[in-house]
């Protein structure tokens, strides 16, 4: 593939790809319904390595996050359940933090299962969702809005809804 190919989900290639904006780092309250309140908010952080503990992933992740609910979050949003995934990869075919036995895999099984309707999911960016091949990792990410679960991608000012219809 070349460098300008959509090989993975991420917000990089995603930009590069399809996204036409000005740059500026001025961020708008991205679309949330006005007085929504969400059933859950999970926050999820992710690292493959876990030597990215001590450098500045974890805390750029939680920072991004942390600025968006300070922006739309009200006191009566339910506190944050932060799902941590250090030392799994997004990108091993076999096994990720998607697979069936890691903590994220379980709540996209939880969410299959039709109980995450009205919770909201938030990732710094798509590339801490999933970096599998853009086929496998579209199919899990829009499972989410497919079973009634918001999702907010930090990096990108990404907010998808549940489809309706």
């Amino acid at each position: 593939m070349n460098e300008h190919s959509l090989e993975t989900l991420n917000s990089t290639a995603c930009q590069r790809q399809f996204v036409r904006r000005p740059t500026t780092s001025r961020m708008s309250n991205v679309g949330v319904p006005q007085n929504w309140i969400p059933k859950r908010v999970n926050a999820v952080i992710r690292f493959s390595d876990p030597r990215q503990k001590e450098g500045s992933s974890e805390f750029r992740q939680k920072t991004h996050i942390q600025q968006f609910l300070d922006r739309v979050a009200n006191e009566k949003w339910p506190e944050v359940n932060w799902i941590e995934i250090h030392g799994v990869s997004a990108y091993n075919a076999k096994k990720n933090n998607l697979s069936a036995d890691q903590q994220l895999g379980l709540e996209l099984a939880r969410i299959r299962d039709g109980k995450g309707v009205g919770e909201l999911f938030i990732w710094d960016d798509l590339d801490r969702f999933s970096r599998l091949p853009v086929d496998k990792s579209t199919n899990e990410l829009l499972d989410l809005p497919r079973k009634g679960v918001f999702a907010y991608f930090c990096s990108l000012h990404l907010f998808l809804y549940p489809f309706t219809g």
